[in-house]
């Protein structure tokens, strides 16, 4: 009898090895390395990402982002982005809604305006320039390097914080600030002005001043005409900004579309039945 239990426990021994082997195996073709990113919005879509705005004042903040999954995360940083409220509330005692675009690179300063037309090359329109001082509008734009890429790796489990420039949408209303609980949105549920994403697109690129984008958001997103924000902004600042203006307006690249009304994330949540009664 002594024979079969050797045997028995020879095959319970190749099983433990058999097994203990898969398992390895199984453990080295886990992933180590993060794959293709994926877009903020569908990541948390998925479940995958959570998101918070805190907001520094109108012209910045810091976005949040928290990789839910147990592996690491590459998260794609939308161009056209907005931040608003959480709290469901409107008219002039709500929050500023803002516009949000990324910070140029370390070392790098932004130009009051630089139209398309000066780029040194025009098949790189995302280089960032030295800054073009309004008193040597002469000088040729040096380039330097890109900014941190739009894609952001998380370790699982892990949170990052991307700095972000801003631009209110809300002109008079309550400015932002860190106690107020902001998250991001797609900046089409904001305001769906084409003119307004172009403009943040372009303060992203070093192209213009966060004053000089503030003007055109403000002109664009609610109305104000450039006489009514001289107290705002000097003369060069107004200057750029109608130029800058005229740059995102240009009929088949970013074409003016009626401004749509803009809803706190409570009324858009709200069903066509709930917003009538």
């Amino acid at each position: 009898m002594a024979i079969p239990n050797r045997f028995a426990l020879l095959l319970w021994s190749v099983g433990l090895c058999f097994v203990a082997f898969y398992a390895s195996t199984a453990r080295a073709a886990e992933p180590t390395t993060p794959g293709d990113a994926v877009d903020l919005f569908q990541a948390r879509a998925n479940g995958q990402l959570q998101t918070q705005f805190v907001a520094a004042s109108e012209k910045r903040g810091m976005l949040v982002l928290q990789n839910r999954t147990r592996q690491p995360l590459t998260v794609h940083i939308s161009e056209d982005m907005g931040a608003a409220s959480v709290l469901a509330q409107a008219g002039p005692s709500a929050p500023q809604n803002l516009g949000l675009a990324l910070p140029m690179a370390a070392g790098a300063r932004q130009f009051t305006y630089l139209p398309q037309s000066r780029l040194p090359n025009s098949q790189s329109p995302m280089l960032h320039f030295a800054s073009l001082s309004d008193s040597e509008p002469q000088m040729i734009p040096t380039a330097l390097p890109r900014p941190a890429s739009r894609d952001i790796t998380l370790a699982a489990g892990g949170q990052f914080r991307v700095p972000m420039q801003g631009v209110c949408l809300n002109y008079g209303n309550p400015t932002p600030r860190a106690s107020i609980h902001y998250d991001v949105l797609p900046l089409q549920q904001i305001n769906a002005d084409p003119r307004l994403a172009a403009t943040l697109r372009i303060l992203s690129e070093g192209r213009c001043s966060q004053q000089a984008a503030q003007a055109v958001a403000w002109h664009v997103a609610n109305g104000r005409k450039w006489e009514q924000m001289v107290g705002h902004f000097g003369p060069q600042q107004l200057k750029a900004a109608q130029l800058l203006l005229q740059e995102v307006s240009k009929p088949g690249s970013q074409s003016p579309s009626p401004a749509t009304p803009e809803k706190s994330p409570g009324e858009r949540a709200k069903s066509p039945a709930q917003r009538d009664a």
